[in-house]
């Protein structure tokens, strides 16, 4: 991954929670870090092969690896923009530790 290819900023966000009155988990979002990154809507091709598999995924977002967020995983959104998308996987790009792919779906929960 050429670092120039980094051009949208994302804010990658962990899930939290507490229990309302009536003792409903309630979730809430904490923004871990806002970082640099590649996003690419996925092809229709791929969409397709997604759907077979009654997947939806709609993006792949590149971004450096981080201490920060070693422990991102499919419980964790990304805030790009307005939209928020839940990550659907994880991927150690070159097994190397310096690039992270997040897989992702478009249309998640509003703040």
């Amino acid at each position: 991954m050429n670092i120039g290819r980094l051009a949208h900023r994302v804010t990658l966000q962990r899930p939290g929670g507490s229990r309302d009155a009536v003792g409903e988990r309630v979730t809430t979002w904490t923004d871990v870090a806002t970082v640099w990154a590649n996003v690419t809507p996925t092809s229709t091709g791929e969409r397709n092969i997604a759907a077979q598999a009654h997947s939806f995924i709609t993006h792949r977002i590149t971004i450096r690896y981080g201490s920060e967020w070693s422990t991102i995983d499919g419980s964790w959104r990304v805030k790009f923009g307005t939209r928020y998308m839940p990550i659907e996987g994880v991927r150690n790009l070159d097994e190397g530790g310096r690039w992270i792919e997040l897989v992702c779906t478009e249309g998640g929960a509003t703040e």
